[in-house]
This record gives structure tokens, sequence and C-alpha cells, in this order.
């Protein structure tokens, strides 16, 4: 983005997509195809991508916002409730 070239915003745009749908990052992997489709788009009119600049600002806080909620998720250390007899997981 710095660069002003919207083919630099591509690949990392469509990477993140496809890492975060597999962890089911969904807000992220939503973001990150936004920006993908309109880098895309850039490329094909050939103009600069500045006008997303905003966009692009809010995926690193979603990033570390998401990073920190994966990671607590996987901690082996935290403690989690096993569901009672009778109780269904996630009620």
């Amino acid at each position: 983005m710095r660069a002003r070239d919207a083919r630099g915003l591509v690949m990392p745009a469509h990477t993140l997509k496809g890492e975060s749908r597999q962890f089911g990052a969904e807000k992220l992997a939503d973001l990150a195809e936004d920006i993908e489709t309109f880098a895309r788009h850039c490329i094909e009119a050939q103009v600069s991508p500045e006008e997303y600049l905003p966009r692009v600002v809010t995926l690193r806080p979603l990033f570390e916002e998401t990073l920190a909620a994966l990671e607590k998720e996987a901690n082996p250390l935290v403690q989690r409730r096993a569901p009672g007899f009778g109780r269904a997981v996630g009620y």
C-alpha cells in the first residue's frame, strides 16, 4: 500500500483470505477478500488503490485480535469445562 501498487496487495490479501478461512476467522477473511477484489479492480482499471487505505489500515488490528483469540483457544494451559451429563457442547 505504501508503494501505491495494487499488484503488491493481491497476493498477501489472497493468502490472508485463504488462511483465515481455514481457521474460521471469517471477519478477517472477508476483509482480506474485499481488499483483494478491489486491488484486482485497480490493476484492471490502472488506478491507484489509495482510496482503500482506510480499509487496509483496519487489517492489522483485526489480524492481531484474531491471532489473540486463536492463541487463547489453542493454549493447552487454559482450563476448559467439560460438558456435564446430558448437556451438549456450547450450551
